[in-house]
């Protein structure tokens, strides 16, 4: 499992300052709150935070158009964006369709970014080589990796395990976020990477700070 929340009941005993009986599930980042009558309510929450950290980096470096296949992860980003005026969606039928696209926005002025679950990058493999590649076209790229920590879905092992090899193999910068405080560097460094060499890059984001799809 990998919930969201988590939590913690205990009874709290002002005497000794202690919790004298505990039951639930715990992980690491308990935050409590003392109640009434000695009873002491103890929560811990999966942070997430991330996805604002993400769309508030896309904005400050004025990312406009939003081509996307949607995925559990991409998901999380795309509640956001729908909300937010500074966004445009783009809902796409295939992945490789989205490269197309988002070099013609570039070149009329936007701010592209292409959002795609891990086999979606496999269907747009040969777009990208031979568009934005030697064409010198901006492609930030967000990723959900699928096929690695927690997978439920053998199909999807193959492709995940194989994604970081694909994008050295074509000489793609490619950052794994695996941690909430490294969210807001790789993804302001990710997309220096695209705008400074004109070139598409990678972000991914993985379960170990996503979360896994049961």
């Amino acid at each position: 499992m990998s919930p969201d929340f988590y939590f913690r009941v205990g009874f709290y005993c002002p005497k000794s300052q202690s919790v004298i009986y505990t039951f639930g599930a715990a992980q690491s980042g308990w935050w409590s709150a003392r109640g009434l009558w000695g009873f002491n309510l103890i929560l811990n929450r999966r942070t997430m935070d991330w996805p604002q950290k993400i769309t508030g980096m896309l904005k400050k470096y004025k990312v406009d158009f939003i081509n996307y296949v949607p995925d559990a992860i991409g998901e999380k980003l795309l509640r956001l964006m729908r909300e937010d005026k500074d966004f445009h969606l783009v809902p796409l039928t295939r992945e490789e369709e989205g490269v197309g696209i988002a070099a013609g926005q570039a070149i009329s002025g936007g701010r592209p970014l292409l959002l795609m679950p891990t086999s979606g990058f496999g269907n747009s493999i040969n777009a990208i080589a031979s568009l934005p590649i030697p064409y010198r076209i901006p492609l930030p790229m967000i990723i959900g990796l699928r096929g690695d920590l927690g997978e439920f879905n053998a199909t999807q092992v193959m492709m995940g395990q194989a994604l970081p090899q694909m994008l050295d193999s074509m000489r793609i910068p490619h950052f794994q976020i695996t941690r909430e405080d490294e969210v807001e560097m790789l993804t302001e460094g990710f997309l220096r990477v695209v705008y400074s060499t004109e070139s598409p890059a990678a972000l991914i984001i993985t379960t170990q700070l996503a979360g896994w799809k049961e």
